[in-house]
């Protein structure tokens, strides 16, 4: 009897082993313009997300995760080609080409199984065939009716999206991932499943049904809804009032709760499949968007409101119900999830993993939070101070924010005596990571100084 004991011990011993080695699977969920506050978890009664709010619950939540910027008018494109290549604003702006995105090929290396649904934005159009082992309704760079082959109604000022025909986008891309989901965890491998919702990005659509679910004239507005921006022009055919403001979020706000449902129908295959307790799920959009504060409909700016976007990381070894402010780019979760999966980070990445600051770490992983648009603007938040540095032809603007006392980007503090060591500090960093990142501006002379003539 005591050989059979000891034979039955060490199997044991080797399943337990074997358990306990076996890497996490990856479910990766990125939305498109989904500002930070959209969460009813975080505070936001107008909206109902029971499924994101799961997710809230049972993991870490970075409420200070922001976009980098982008170098074109997509800023999505921009956001998503430094997210999976891991390369910073201006040296991803060089790359061409199909190349398969090599942040996922890390996981692929690292004996990961890939799949890929819904919108991409990366590289060139069919650049989601590369990417992933397996794709299911992919939507290519650019997004349009031809390609998806999906009639549906879009979003319009006047009557928003009377969706009654056709193929819903987030209907469609949450059936595929339901699909990919039960293929993939039917194999022994693990798996890396990427689900790219096109919502909350335009187009929208909602049945008209829909409408009775949230009153527009019942949304609480944030203060700094404005007529117009000093700087922007306005990009809708109509003024910034208070009524389109609601209207907008309201119709912004619906497509958020269809999409929120479509999480719930995943979470529940995965659930159902028994792949739950061993998946790290990552949520999280690009960037965020305007939708009439400080003047402006868009997210081509350097607002907070635009450059932050959800964040949150559930699943095993990850805290429950935390949330940590310390500030950190949307683009670091790729490389935190490699350390989680132990995947070597690539030599090129240069976006960091924010594992130490989910195990207590009280200092983030970046001194400065950096972010340009085009040649068009530049800012740097350090510490409690953002500064933001604005340029069109012969203009030059500069505004400075206390983030703490003022979140709301309102009371510019540029021209105050007792900011401008402050500035100059902000001036100077700005400088060097323009240096050191690629950048060509020399930020003094570009953004502070009159041309000469």
């Amino acid at each position: 009897m005591k050989p059979l004991f000891i034979s039955i011990f060490f199997l044991l011993l080797a399943v337990s082993s074997s358990q306990a080695a076996k890497k996490p699977n990856i479910l990766f969920i990125l939305t498109d313009d989904q500002a930070l506050e959209t969460i009813s978890a975080l505070g936001n009664n107008g909206i109902n997300t029971p499924n994101i709010d799961s997710l809230v619950r049972a993991g870490v939540t970075f409420t200070n995760a922001s976009n980098m910027g982008s170098w074109v008018d997509d800023v999505s494109f921009a956001s998503r080609t430094m997210m999976f290549t891991g390369k910073f604003l201006w040296p991803a702006s060089k790359l061409k080409g199909n190349e398969d995105p090599p942040l996922i090929r890390a996981f692929k290396d690292g004996g990961y199984e890939t799949y890929g649904t819904g919108a991409w934005h990366v590289g060139a159009k069919d650049g989601m065939d590369s990417a992933f082992d397996h794709i299911l309704d992919k939507r290519p760079l650019p997004l349009s009716l031809e390609e998806t082959e999906t009639p549906f109604t879009a979003w319009n000022h006047d009557q928003g999206a009377n969706w009654e025909n056709g193929t819903h986008l987030t209907n469609l891309t949450g059936e595929s991932a339901i699909s990919l989901l039960k293929k993939a965890t039917s194999q022994e491998k693990p798996f890396f499943l990427y689900v790219g919702f096109n919502a909350p990005a335009l187009p929208w659509q909602y049945e008209q049904k829909e409408l009775k679910s949230i009153k527009s004239e019942q949304l609480s507005l944030p203060p700094n809804i404005k007529n117009r921006h000093f700087y922007f022009s306005l990009k809708s055919p109509k003024e910034i009032s208070p009524k389109f403001a609601s209207n907008r979020y309201r119709d912004y706000y619906l497509v958020i709760e269809r999409l929120d449902r479509h999480l719930g129908r995943i979470l529940s295959a995965l659930k159902q499949s028994g792949s739950y307790k061993n998946t790290i799920i990552a949520f999280l959009s690009d960037n965020g968007i305007n939708n009439g504060e400080n003047g402006i409909i868009g997210c081509q700016n350097l607002y907070e409101k635009s450059l932050k976007a959800p964040l949150i990381l559930a699943g095993p070894h990850i805290p429950k119900n935390k949330f940590i402010d310390t500030s950190v780019y949307l683009q670091d979760v790729l490389p935190t999830l490699m350390q989680l999966a132990q995947i070597p980070k690539p030599k090129l990445c240069q976006f960091r993993s924010f594992v130490p600051q989910m195990n207590g770490k009280e200092t983030g992983p970046w001194e400065d939070i950096l972010g340009a648009y085009c040649n068009d603007m530049r800012s740097i938040k350090v510490e409690d101070h953002k500064l933001v540095l604005y340029r069109r032809k012969t203009e030059r603007h500069m505004k400075l924010y206390d983030l703490i006392k003022d979140p709301f980007e309102m009371n510019d503090l540029s021209q105050r005596k007792s900011s401008s060591n402050i500035i100059e500090n902000c001036l100077d960093r700005l400088q060097r990571w323009e240096a050191s990142s690629g950048g060509m501006l020399n930020i003094r002379s570009y953004f502070t100084q009159p041309d000469v003539r």
